[in-house]
């Protein structure tokens, strides 16, 4: 199982990924695959960035998404490609410290998007 992490900016999935590695010790770093910008490297999504990080591998495909939009383009990718996949409607970075922790310590694909989906309040 791997975890997509779609955000707008290149730079935000990119430090996600090294704040849960930073967090979690024992995450494989090769599961935690960012995908940010559009095609010139701007604010945006791209479309075929997130199908190349679903088809890496045949793995089962945890996505999260930062905004609105960026679950529009995970989407689309979703329809092309024929890996199981589920988008999260979590948070972006509770969902994926959730998600990661869980599939750092070998929990189910079922277990690891529940977490991922898992309402966070603070209080």
């Amino acid at each position: 199982m791997k975890i997509v992490l779609v955000s707008h900016s290149k730079d935000f999935s990119i430090n996600t990924k090294e704040y849960l590695l930073d967090m979690i010790p024992n995450l494989n770093a090769g599961k935690i695959i960012p995908v940010g910008g559009d095609v010139d490297g701007g604010i945006g999504t791209d479309t075929q960035n997130i199908i190349n990080a679903i088809t890496s591998n045949h793995e089962d495909t945890l996505i999260i998404c930062d905004l609105g939009s960026s679950i529009l383009s995970a989407i689309a990718a979703t329809t092309i490609v024929k890996n199981k996949t589920h988008i999260s409607s979590g948070s972006f970075i509770e969902g994926s410290f959730a998600a990661a922790t869980l599939m750092a310590a070998g929990i189910s694909f079922k277990g690891v998007i529940k977490a991922a989906e898992e309402t966070v309040f603070k209080k």
